[in-house]
């Protein structure tokens, strides 16, 4: 019973690397630049967010002199805010994308969408290799709590895996739950410092981030990439 257990675990662990490969690579298959453009197309929106917005809204970060300390305080909020919403939009229609495949073939329901999360995950990592590189040409050295990020993009992305499973769920049921989802994490985006910083909201308003969901990993990826330092320990508890 325990090897049969163990062998069905270990068959749809590797679905999920199968389904995070496809994911990730079948998009770009017949394209000119192949994979390539896993590296392109983060790489033009990094320099989007550091020349376009550092540059023309000439923004000043806290103690740091620098044109680019916008930027820092943007992209690493940023990069996280797009691995949880596309985890959890597609993670609310992943049912219904795979039908074809769970009615052929023994899938687990739970953890075939791990794929999900992990094909962000990547994507997170590349891009924030890419800018790590950009950070250190511009003289903006990391420290040692970016060992901290991954962590954090780990964590931020669980939570997301659990509410995708919920949604997911749920959407088998409720067909326009995938448009509403898409609608409440565009007032969540806009309800999150993002491209704002929390010093600008009223002070009841920003008592009200401590009760929300994915600032307390961005606040904290912005502070270790813009200041090398964790600002609450207990946030990352």
């Amino acid at each position: 019973m325990l090897a049969a257990v163990h062998l069905s675990r270990t068959a749809s662990w590797r679905q999920v690397v199968l389904f995070a490969r496809q994911s990730l690579l079948d998009p770009h298959r017949g394209s000119v630049l192949g994979i390539g453009w896993l590296i392109l197309l983060p790489l033009i929106q990094i320099l989007i967010y550091t020349l376009v917005f550092s540059r023309f809204m000439g923004a000043r970060m806290g103690a740091i002199d620098s044109p680019y300390a916008y930027s820092l305080y943007l992209v690493p909020g940023l990069l996280l805010w797009g691995a949880f919403t596309n985890t959890v939009n597609n993670m609310a229609s992943v049912y219904s994308a795979r039908a074809h495949i769970i009615r052929k073939l023994p899938v687990d329901l739970v953890r075939m969408p791990a794929y999900l999360p992990l094909v962000e995950i990547c994507l997170w990592a590349l891009a924030m290799l890419l800018f790590t590189i950009f950070c250190a040409a511009i003289g903006h050295f990391p420290t040692p709590t970016w060992l901290l990020l991954p962590a954090i993009c780990v964590t931020t992305l669980l939570m997301a895996y659990g509410v995708g499973l919920v949604l997911a769920a749920l959407s088998l049921f409720a067909p326009d739950l995938r448009q509403l989802t898409s609608v409440v994490l565009q007032l969540l985006f806009w309800l999150t410092p993002i491209i704002y910083v929390v010093d600008i909201l009223p002070p009841r308003v920003a008592q009200l981030l401590h009760f929300h969901p994915i600032y307390w990993g961005i606040s904290q990826a912005q502070q270790i990439v813009l200041n090398g330092h964790v600002a609450r320990w207990d946030y990352l508890v």
